[in-house]
């Protein structure tokens, strides 16, 4: 029998999958299954060339990850790795925030320096402003200048934040899309006709397209999204009720807490104020 939150969010679930024709592709399971294809290609070369200035033509390897680990941290997976031109390139989507976002991205990236001997790349594409400054693309990197004032060291690690929302509303306000923008919006489009106007062009651009449509008609990777999902809506429920709960007791103890200052000023005995409170003795000689 279904509990009260699994029902409420299948329907959730199925109103999503009614209004859309694709698959979220910001969720880490359809993300991943879109970068393994080799129709996208093209994605990787667009955004290295965007971020980094470079055209990349041998791409060597292609793979789903590893698991990183931290200090005091369970393993994660990280999203895509590829190696391509004499550097290690990690893809990473991050489809909602987290306080443990900044320590699994170093983690992933203290994992990749070990393992590879190549330049050090990380490319997050991110569904809310990192950074707060309302910038499309925010660059980290490990540089230090020697005394001619050169730069030494800049192309050792580099770390990127693709902002998504400050994209759609560059992109909103725009006529002419640029391949980088077209490209990016891929992971904010959830539908065919949408994704049809993003990806017109040349045969190259129109497989990748066909690609992206492909996932979303696996059955295999629909079974696997949809069970997610549900166990993501279903937990989030939970959290919230949790959250309710404790928002709760916190108001119920201010509200006495209010109550035992009113009934101390007015002289009323511990003992009492106790009784109708719920605070200790010690409590309430601290309050005093």
């Amino acid at each position: 029998m279904k509990t009260v939150y699994q029902t409420k969010a299948l329907k959730l679930l199925n109103d999503d999958l009614k209004n859309h024709t694709l698959l979220d592709p910001m969720k880490d399971i359809v993300f991943k299954s879109i970068l393994k294809k080799d129709e996208t290609h093209l994605i990787i070369r667009v955004l290295v060339k965007e971020l980094l200035g470079l055209e990349l033509f041998d791409i060597k390897e292609k793979d789903s990850g590893f698991t990183a680990k931290g200090k005091n941290q369970r393993g994660e997976a990280c999203d895509y790795m590829v190696t391509v031109d004499g550097r290690t390139i990690s893809l990473e989507c991050n489809r909602n925030y987290n306080n443990s976002l900044f320590t699994r991205n170093i983690s992933h990236l203290r994992r990749m320096i070990i393992q590879n001997d190549f330049e050090i790349v990380q490319i997050n594409i991110d569904n809310y402003d990192i950074g707060g400054r309302d910038k499309l693309i925010y660059e980290y990197s490990l540089k230090e200048k020697d005394r001619k004032g050169d730069e030494i060291y800049e192309n050792l690690i580099k770390i990127f934040h693709i902002n998504m929302p400050k994209l759609e509303k560059i992109v909103y306000n725009k006529v002419e899309l640029s391949l980088f923008e077209r490209i990016c919006m891929i992971f904010k489009t959830r539908d065919k006709d949408k994704l049809e106007y993003l990806l017109k062009g040349d045969e190259e651009i129109m497989n990748l397209r066909k690609a992206i449509e492909d996932i979303s008609s696996n059955e295999d990777l629909y079974e696997k999204y949809t069970k997610s999902e549900l166990e993501n809506i279903v937990e989030a429920e939970l959290m919230a009720k949790d959250m309710a709960k404790d928002m709760a007791k916190d108001m119920a103890k201010d509200m006495a807490k209010d109550m035992a200052l009113k009934m101390l000023k007015e002289n009323v005995s511990i003992d009492i104020i106790s009784k109708c409170t719920g605070f200790s003795q010690k409590e309430l000689e601290n309050l005093k």
